[in-house]
């Protein structure tokens, strides 16, 4: 027969005191930032290219597989800001300690680089040379959507943001960075609640998740088809109230199939003062195409070369293709089906806000 002992009442009050007041001490301490990372993170600062300057990073809300959620209530970030980046974001002796600490996770001293956070505390006194900007507290945007950026302010801290953010090379050239400036410059003039971006962007039957779960030292499975039915061609327009004038076709977009998605169907939908707003496709240039689009008192608008951080419409094919993932669809009926749903998803939220981060904000 086992005996149970009971501890003395006192005994039992004071550890409890004690342990209420180590909960206590830490609510109210605030934790070592530098530890609040996953582990292959601490690394990331090594693989940006000789060179780099300037990371620009977002957040956004990812939704929910099922489409449960299909809204955001953006609050808390001013809280979130006050705490933990109002000031100071660690101390010397919260430096040391991570060092040391993460040299016994890595079992080596080069993963985490001291050296670069004790230039920063000794510069900045650890206090962040980065701007953010985020959606207003208290604001409902759809899911899938950019809610707060972050960028450097310092070019020799780029690597704060801690995201690489890849681009074509190209886009540093002179003649494109001349040409970027200009079209920025230009904007000033323009009423950018006329602009309609055209693109296009292919799709097919194997969409699918490219991420699941599985239980560990397990892999997800699941068989697609391979390229079943050949690429599906989706031509559209966004504009600020949503996504507008869509087509589809199989196959690749030429002038032969252009010429008459201007004139059937974006044609009907413009307004005298609106801009059609293109990248340099080839096809996007052909002959005529300046009259043909004058013929409805609109006029066009080429893009900067490189530039399609400067187009909206491949955020909203972004969120189009996402839907499709989740549709899964297996024929050409049922992609058909899926394409609808999914422009229907995009909302005027949407593309006002898609709007505003590449720069055209609309009033």
């Amino acid at each position: 027969m086992t005996t149970l002992t009971v501890p003395d009442q006192t005994v039992l009050i004071a550890q409890l005191q004690v342990q209420l007041a180590h909960l206590q001490q830490a609510q109210t301490q605030r934790p070592n930032i530098l530890l609040l990372s996953d582990a292959y993170k601490y690394s990331h600062a090594k693989f940006y290219e000789p060179g780099t300057t300037r990371i620009y990073s977002y957040l956004e809300s990812r939704g929910h597989r099922g489409n449960v959620f299909d809204a955001t209530l953006v609050a808390g970030y001013q809280y979130l800001l006050k705490k933990y980046l109002g000031g100071p974001l660690f101390t010397q002796e919260e430096l040391d300690y991570a060092a040391d600490h993460l040299k016994g996770v890595f079992g080596r001293d080069d993963v985490f680089d001291k050296a670069r956070f004790q230039q920063w505390l000794d510069e900045y006194d650890a206090v962040a040379p980065v701007r953010i900007r985020a959606v207003p507290e208290g604001t409902v945007v759809g899911t899938r959507n950019v809610l707060m950026t972050i960028e450097n302010m310092d070019d020799r801290y780029f690597w704060l943001p801690n995201k690489k953010n890849v681009h074509a090379s190209q886009r540093d050239t002179p003649r494109v960075r001349v040409q970027r400036r200009a079209f920025l410059e230009a904007l000033a003039s323009e009423d950018v609640s006329r602009f309609e971006f055209v693109d296009e962007t292919g799709t097919n039957l194997s969409y699918t998740w490219r991420y699941g779960r599985a239980q560990p030292g397990q892999r997800v499975g699941q068989g697609v088809p391979l390229r079943s039915g050949g690429n599906v061609t989706v031509v559209g327009a966004l504009t600020s109230k949503g996504v507008e004038a869509v087509m589809e076709l199989d196959g690749a977009l030429n002038e032969a199939a252009f010429a008459p998605y201007l004139d059937q169907v974006l044609g009907p939908t413009l307004v005298p003062g609106d801009v059609v707003v293109l990248d340099n496709l080839r096809v996007h240039k052909m002959a005529g195409m300046a009259e043909r689009v004058a013929a409805y008192g609109v006029r066009l608008l080429f893009l900067p070369p490189y530039s399609p951080d400067f187009n909206p419409i491949e955020l909203a094919w972004s969120k189009l293709k996402t839907a499709l993932r989740m549709a899964q669809a297996r024929t050409r009926q049922a992609l058909s089906e899926a394409l609808m749903q999914a422009c229907d998803w995009i909302t005027k939220t949407d593309a006002q806000n898609w709007f505003a981060h590449c720069g055209y904000h609309v009033h």
